[in-house]
């Protein structure tokens, strides 16, 4: 029984980091998901289901994923403001 306590206690201080990582990419994720929502609007139902339900990798696909369809379609409206002279 104390063993079973021990090991408890060594184990939430590997749980408390983890879970604390995951919470902060979740939010920052779901932040920047509503923030981006004319850019993302064809897949947005579709990141915010991988964001809550794929706990630590979901966010990080979200951010990594993200950032280059924002980058990608601000150099489209950028070109088609070229062309619009």
């Amino acid at each position: 029984m104390y063993m079973d306590l021990i090991d408890f206690q060594n184990m939430i201080w590997v749980i408390l980091p983890l879970l604390v990582i995951q919470l902060s990419l979740m939010i920052i994720a779901l932040r920047d998901w509503y923030e981006n929502r004319m850019i993302l609007s064809q897949n947005r139902s579709i990141w915010l289901i991988i964001i809550l339900f794929f706990s630590m990798i979901g966010p990080i696909i979200y951010l990594l994923f993200s950032q280059r369809l924002i980058k990608k379609n601000t150099l489209v409206d950028k070109s088609m403001d070229d062309w619009s002279v």
